[in-house]
This record gives C-alpha cells, structure tokens and sequence, in this order.
C-alpha cells in the first residue's frame, strides 16, 4: 500500500500527524485556563504548523510555512526574503481569531449552560417529625452518629468481643 505514495506524500502525511498530535497537547494544556485562552493558543499552534506555502509555483511542491520561514531567514538573513510567508501566516491567524471570536459570542449561552452542573443535593423529606431527631443533616441515624462521635472523640474506644 506505500509504495503507491511517493515519498513527498508520506513526508506530509507524518508531518500532519505530528501537527494534529501538538494541536491536542495544546488543547489539553490550557483546558483549565478557558474556552477564549483555548481558541487562542490552538489557533496559534494550528497556524504555525498546518499553512502550507509553495517552494515551486509551477510545480505546486509545498512545504510548511514555518520551515519557509526559518529557513529562507538563516539562508538570507533578510526580513524581506521572509514576507510573502509572514503575511500569509498573519493573515491565516487574524481571520482564524476572528472566526473563533464570532463562535464564541454565539455559543456563549450554550457554554455556560454546559458547565453548570447537572444535579444539585436536595434535602430529604420528613413525613413525621420524629425522623428528623433521630437523622442529622448528613442523613446519619442516631446509631451512625453516635458512632461517628465515638469515633472522633479524644476517648478511647469500646472493645467489642
């Protein structure tokens, strides 16, 4: 089955699964930071990695842009050599922020429905009034709460044989 891909392909596809792998390591990593610093951080990464730039028009041989951007620096030592593929990748981020943006304004509502949680404790109902002497708050029978003050007391403890 490889051998029907040329190696320029194969060189891409392991590049693409590097890139998807570092784009959920960055996910993963500002999860508790929250959804706008999320969106932020993957879109920067995704941006670095994934925007593709031509090395030869004619013949469409793409490589990333990064690798672009890097190399044609140390190459020139020039900012202008390295334009064409700063703004493509500016441009790329600032329209990616921007769409990221719009989702979140519309999905804010639904965001924080999401994150609320689901059950909250309710307290139990006592159809005679006796229940409630013989059940503390915490829903323990007087047995269990004289054992849990036995148990949390500075005395020791009853041998039971």
């Amino acid at each position: 089955m490889l051998e029907s891909f040329t190696e320029y392909e194969i060189a891409w596809g392991a590049y693409i699964a590097g890139g998807v792998c570092c784009t959920l390591a960055t996910w993963m990593m500002f999860r508790p930071f929250g959804r706008a610093w999320v969106h932020f951080f993957t879109i920067t990464v995704m941006v670095l990695l994934f925007t593709p730039f031509a090395i030869d028009a004619e013949k469409m041989v793409m490589a990333p842009g990064i690798f672009n951007l890097f190399f044609n620096f140390v190459e020139t030592r020039s900012i202008t050599a390295i334009k064409p593929v700063l703004k493509l990748m500016l441009g790329i981020w600032v329209l990616a922020q921007i769409v990221s943006l719009v989702y979140q304004i519309l999905t804010r509502h639904w965001a924080t429905e999401k994150s609320e949680p689901e059950t909250s404790y309710t307290a139990p109902v006592y159809d005679d009034p006796a229940d409630i002497l013989m059940t503390s708050s915490r829903g323990l029978t007087q047995e269990e709460r004289f054992a849990r003050e036995e148990l949390l007391s500075d005395r020791p403890i009853r041998a039971t044989r």
